[in-house]
């Protein structure tokens, strides 16, 4: 009976081992499907202490934006490719396709944003576990968007760049995105150097996505809560199998 038990153990252990790898091992996955869509606004600030320094054209275009909307048109696994529309404030505007990857943060034909990251991810979480950069989240937060209460996931970094005339820029940068669908919510970048400061704020307007009420599909691997649930319940039933055709072979040992 021991040895039985001992082996039932043995092998459950492995079982929930190979399932917490598998767990860890998933890759990112995107909350969006074909035909969300989602819209931002686009500020930028700048100031100089240079007297004849003047704004620079490519963050005068960024204040002539009217809105940025981006349109989900096909999702295949970790890749996520959007039909992007810049439209300016004179009535022009200026279409672009991106594919992004939310497992490793590649992006192509890029010439629109990055707005789309990794779905349900926790704080500490790696936002591009397969990706070069070691961005983690930092923290989870509620954040009014698009006119609702969202848990937001947090991502803060700071880094030294070096513009064109070689002079070194002080850059900070912090992106909120949407815990559930992991649709990026707000973006804000700050660079200073010895003569300016630029920030630019990308913000969400409006998005289709907060009123979507059906529960999302079951997706394995299963949460490791669940698991663990699932693995203790089939334990506990063989155990009572076993000691219960135990308790039933004395009873036929004692009748004869």
């Amino acid at each position: 009976m021991n040895t039985k038990l001992t082996v039932v153990f043995a092998l459950l252990f492995l079982l929930c081992f190979g399932l917490a790898q598998l767990a860890l091992a998933q890759a990112r996955a995107p909350g969006v499907q074909a035909g969300d869509h989602f819209t931002y606004t686009i500020t930028a600030h700048w100031s100089s202490d240079y007297a004849g320094a003047t704004v620079p054209n490519d963050l005068l275009e960024l204040n002539s934006t009217l809105w940025y909307r981006v349109t989900v048109s096909e999702v295949s696994g970790s890749n996520v490719t959007t039909d992007d529309v810049w439209h300016f404030a004179n009535g022009t505007e200026r279409p672009a396709v991106v594919v992004q990857n939310v497992d490793s943060g590649s992006s192509y034909f890029m010439t629109g944003l990055i707005s789309i990251f990794g779905a349900n991810l926790t704080a500490n979480d790696l936002l591009h576990p397969s990706g070069n950069d070691l961005w983690r989240v930092n923290e989870t937060e509620s954040r009014d968007y698009a006119s609702r209460k969202r848990d937001t996931n947090v991502v803060t970094f700071s880094y030294p760049i070096e513009d064109s005339a070689n002079i070194a820029i002080g850059t900070s940068a912090s992106y909120y995105f949407d815990k559930a669908t992991g649709i990026l919510v707000e973006r804000r970048e700050n660079s200073v150097t010895s003569r300016e400061t630029v920030s630019i704020i990308l913000s969400l307007k409006e998005t289709n996505l907060w009123t979507v009420s059906a529960a999302p599909p079951l997706q394995l691997p299963l949460p490791m809560p669940i698991l663990i649930a699932v693995i203790l319940f089939v334990t506990a039933a063989m155990v009572s199998v076993m000691f219960y055709g135990r308790r039933k072979s004395r009873r036929k040992k004692r009748r004869r």
